[in-house]
């Protein structure tokens, strides 16, 4: 119960850094979040250090005029030990390991970072302005209705071209657990460090660059491709196209909750209509 506990507080956390009016709000729910991820053992004493730097480097990154390159050294440092299982004392909570959810498929587990996902908490809480309201933002996203078809055409007819995956539709009690984890601590977070970091990041080094948008789009995609390189080649590429509509979206929109439903759209067509996560002959 201590387990979904953390998982309701971590959610309610990031949910609120794109729509709570009070960062205070937001704190207290992260807070008591690392409370019950140390009550219920999936964090330990000696991760909080480690957990504190995530958040600390992305406020000194985003909110903090000095010291700039020092904060972006450490939300590097920090994110790298977090997606290289370096942080000690850390047990994300798996709720299903190893299993088989589409014929020839790889195993597949569903579980919950406590970890990297403060990433894209902080990220957002001290990266991404509010919309002032729900209706603004609706009309932000617009430009993104017409652009998922083209993505998930292009995407998933690559994928099969590729033998990727097939066509194989599903229904699994596994996917309301998946959504969550996809969406919130998956989604949320690697779109957070892709585009709010690296795009941004891109795109300000090579702001006296005509093309200044169409490459900070480019390399971050590949970037994100690269990231995914326990997939294979096939996945490595597949990962970059759709990085490239992620970052379109973000850069159409100037919001980072239009790259955040393109991919997490993709993820559930590619989970409830096809192999999944993927063909073990493709790797």
């Amino acid at each position: 119960m201590i387990s979904i506990l953390t998982v309701i507080l971590y959610s309610l956390a990031i949910i609120s850094c794109l729509f709570a009016n009070s960062k205070k709000t937001t704190l207290v729910l992260i807070s008591l979040g690392l409370l019950s991820a140390l009550y219920s053992f999936h964090i330990q004493w000696v991760s909080l250090p480690f957990l504190l730097a995530i958040i600390f480097s992305s406020y000194g990154l985003f909110r903090l005029s000095k010291y700039r390159a020092l904060f972006v050294v450490l939300y590097l440092l920090t994110g790298t030990l977090a997606y290289t299982y370096a942080i000690p004392g850390i047990n994300n909570w798996f709720i299903v390991k190893d299993i088989i959810l589409s014929e020839g498929a790889i195993p597949h587990s569903i579980y919950f970072w406590f970890d990297i996902s403060l990433i894209g908490f902080s990220t957002l809480l001290f990266g991404v302005k509010k919309e002032k309201s729900i209706k603004d933002l609706i009309i932000k996203l617009k430009p993104i209705v017409k652009l998922i078809p083209i993505m998930l055409f292009s995407i998933i007819s690559l994928s099969l071209i590729m033998n990727y995956v097939v066509w194989d539709p599903k229904s699994t009690v596994y996917f309301w657990p998946w959504a969550l984890s996809n969406l919130l601590f998956t989604c949320v977070t690697e779109e957070a460090i892709f585009r709010r970091f690296f795009q941004d990041g891109f795109k300000t080094l090579f702001k006296n660059n005509k093309y200044k948008n169409t490459i900070a789009i480019t390399l971050a995609s590949l970037l994100f491709g690269l990231a995914h390189f326990a997939g294979g080649i096939k996945y490595i590429i597949l990962a970059s196209i759709a990085g490239g509509f992620y970052g379109y979206a973000y850069h159409k929109t100037k919001r980072i909750e239009a790259s955040i439903c393109c991919h997490f759209i993709l993820n559930s067509i590619h989970f409830l209509l096809f192999t999944y996560p993927v063909l073990e002959s493709a790797i």
